[in-house]
């Protein structure tokens, strides 16, 4: 099951994202020929579709489309997004005059004009329907400029056409892809973990120039930046012959390899135009295709809010921390306006507005990735309103404004939720095959908070729930519904789960307590 699971992997890698590099005619071995930078992206999917379209709706003001135009209308819901933008296009014209001038008898001509700038109003749309998303790739563009430097590129089943979107930084990109990811994922689209790199069968010439039989090996085209195989050494133009004891002659081998400690045998040239030499690496191939496992770029917190002593002090805390906080990608906050009934912040070329009475939950979150600003909160609403995240200067700052807000909506009689401090995802047909569920399902433990019930109780990551206090849970809507009940009730909760153990997943009784 493993094998297979991993050579979809790898088929997928290899074979949808084609068309990300470009190579031009270099005799028997092509050259590299484009000047752009692709990056390896683990998935790692967002706790909701709604944290999802959130999380989208936020940064309309930090992506354009490919061609650079700014975003003036937004659409987003389940099934897709719809984004539309005007602008003024100038151009300059020469505008010939003649005239003239008498010199005695003799006309003198003069000829001359005027540059004359014309403006035009222009406009354009795209669509991203998710149930058309083959895959997603987080790339740089550096010939770039002017901002917006980094991008994604989604493309599609069929022949619908490549779109790439920019956005200013890694961190907005890998924000933004995380939450494409999700939604793509609710309309069936099935996020590949791969090793980060693309490759082609020899030709026969190739083969030749190199002593090999006909048909063996492969060269790889790109290695994506950050990549388990970019970190082990291996190199765009390197022509893989071997790993471990499997040959390597068709794009399935790389599935068909044992995952773990790995000798890969390889062909590599110093110089463009140099001789091929033989060589080996050695590389940790990915245990687990299917695995949601990744590089975390954030750590969770289970939050439960304490009660201030008066809405008072709650408002005069979060004034008082105006200079400790910023918006999401860093704006700082020039005006803030507090009361009993909401927050308001404004900066340079945005603003939130936290309404108290449609809290529903409170995170706090580390950003590793930061290096100020690190500490931070994620403020969950209504279904109806998107979550906010805003970054603090310290974990102690963070508590102080989640206490402070915490304190504010229960004034307002919204109940604030902590939760058992996970985070959910329905098992994909692939986690389903690869766990031996068959016809039925489950749901995927993605992140487990620091401090809360399901870490105290002795939940972890990659657990596969399948049952709540009896009951078969299919989806992670299920499973949330049930722990809100039983949180409410101030009720146990018996989960019944598979937990891998070495290549097996056996099944464990867990019980979750919620305290008042």
């Amino acid at each position: 099951m493993m094998k297979r699971a991993l050579a979809v992997s790898a088929i997928l890698l290899l074979t949808l994202l084609t068309g990300c590099a470009t190579m031009k005619a270099g005799g028997v071995w092509p050259v590299q020929d484009d000047p752009n930078e692709y990056y390896w992206h683990a998935p790692q999917r967002m706790a909701s579709p709604e944290e999802a379209i959130g999380a989208i709706k936020n940064m309309q003001g930090y992506f354009v489309e490919m061609a650079g135009w700014d975003i003036s209308t937004l659409d987003i819901d389940r099934y897709g997004l719809r984004a539309s933008g005007t602008w003024t296009e100038k151009s300059s014209q020469w505008v010939p005059s003649n005239s003239g001038f008498f010199a005695g008898s003799t006309y003198v001509p003069v000829y001359g004009g005027s540059v004359q700038t014309n403006s035009e109003q222009r406009q354009a749309s795209f669509a991203i329907p998710f149930d058309e998303v083959a895959n997603l790739r987080l790339c740089r563009f550096p010939t770039i400029s002017k901002e917006y430097k980094w991008g994604i590129i989604v493309k599609y089943k069929g022949e619908r056409p490549t779109l790439l979107l920019r956005v200013r930084s890694k961190e907005e990109a890998t924000r933004l892809i995380s939450a494409l990811e999700t939604l793509a994922a609710e309309r069936g689209y099935e996020i590949s973990y791969n090793i980060g790199l693309y490759a082609h069968p020899l030709t026969a010439e190739q083969s030749a120039a190199l002593g090999l039989p006909n048909g063996t090996g492969l060269l790889l085209t790109l290695v994506l930046k950050e990549s388990p195989t970019d970190k082990a050494g291996l190199r765009a133009g390197d022509v893989v012959t071997a790993i471990g004891k499997e040959q390597i002659r068709a794009l399935q081998d790389f599935g068909n390899a044992h995952p773990g400690h790995n000798n890969w045998n390889l062909f590599r040239r110093e110089r463009e135009n140099g001789p091929y030499r033989p060589m080996s690496l050695e590389i940790d191939f990915p245990k687990n295709p299917e695995s949601t496992e990744t590089v975390a770029t954030h750590e969770d917190y289970w939050f439960k809010p304490t009660r201030m002593a008066s809405a008072e002090q709650a408002v005069g805390i979060i004034k008082n921390l105006q200079q400790d906080i910023v918006g999401a990608s860093g704006w700082r906050i020039d005006t803030l306006e507090v009361d009993r009934f909401g927050m308001r912040a404004k900066g340079k070329d945005t603003m939130f507005i936290i309404p108290f009475d449609e809290v529903s939950k409170i995170i706090v979150e580390r950003y590793l990735a930061q290096k100020n600003y690190e500490w931070g909160l994620s403020v969950y609403f209504s279904p109806e309103k998107q979550p906010l995240i805003l970054r603090t200067a310290s974990e102690k700052v963070a508590r102080r404004l989640g206490d402070a807000i915490g304190t504010l909506a229960m004034e307002q009689g919204a109940r604030v939720r902590a939760g058992a401090g996970i985070t959910l995802q329905t098992l994909t047909d692939g986690q389903r095959e690869a766990a031996g569920l068959g016809h039925e399902s489950g749901v995927m433990i993605l992140d487990v908070f620091v401090g809360g019930p399901a870490e105290k109780f002795g939940i972890r990551r990659n657990d596969i729930i399948i049952e709540a206090g009896g009951t078969r849970i299919s989806t992670y809507t299920e499973l949330i519904q049930m722990i809100s009940k039983a949180e409410t009730e101030t009720r146990p909760l018996v989960l019944k789960l598979l937990r891998p153990e070495g290549e097996l997943r056996k099944e464990h009784l867990l019980t979750l307590h919620f305290e008042n």
